[in-house]
């Protein structure tokens, strides 16, 4: 277990014994949020093709109901190719996470879901010219996509500030692993990308 995920079991811990729950500790939300963070980590016959840089980014869009959330999540990053290019990487799909605490400020949850994306970025090919070009071949940028798909697990403590009804602000951390597989051009490749975020988002208590 990773040291970030760690981290957010012992928050839950603390917020469970700080704060144990009572009738209407089990109240839900919906959330819009957005984060960032380091970049991911990239194992597997997938890490020997792709290097991640930059940053990675996570979008949610859901909510929770008692000790239930369910969310539509997109997760990106910026990746260097073995051949010298810099793509992006972009993976989106449903999540649905449990909730084993979950008060009216502070939501700790194990979350699974299944999500399918691309690898893309912008490559020079050489092409024929058209009739009317005084020349043989010529280079342009096309576009050129990897699909795939991938199994997602994490966790991600929430911090929800504000009346106990109506609009709130949310401060998050979330840490989680990427079971990936991409459909290259010369076969399957798997791997696995683990990645940590930060964010912050609006959340509407009901």
């Amino acid at each position: 277990m990773s040291g970030a995920s760690r981290l957010l079991l012992l928050l839950g811990w603390l917020a469970g014994v700080a704060a144990p729950a009572r009738a209407g500790d089990l109240d839900g939300g919906s959330l819009v949020a957005i984060g960032s963070g380091p970049a991911p980590s990239i194992t597997g016959d997938l890490g020997a093709r792709l290097h991640a840089s930059g940053g990675g980014c996570r979008i949610r869009m859901g909510g929770w109901f008692g000790r239930l959330g369910a969310e539509l999540v997109l997760s990106c990053a910026g990746v260097d190719t073995a051949d010298g290019h810099h793509d992006s990487l972009l993976l989106t799909g449903p999540s649905v996470a449990w909730l084993p605490v979950a008060t009216r400020w502070f939501q700790l949850g194990a979350r699974g879901g299944l999500m399918a994306g691309t690898i893309s970025g912008d490559r020079t090919a050489t092409v024929p010219c058209d009739r009317d070009e005084d020349c043989a071949s010529k280079q342009v940028d096309e576009r050129v996509s990897v699909h795939g798909f991938a199994v997602t697990v994490g966790l991600t403590a929430q911090l929800t500030l504000g009346a106990r009804r109506g609009g709130r602000f949310v401060l998050w951390a979330d840490v989680g692993t990427q079971l990936a597989r991409f459909q290259f051009a010369d076969a399957v490749v798997a791997g696995r990308l683990t990645q940590l975020t930060i964010g912050i988002g609006h959340a509407h208590a009901f």
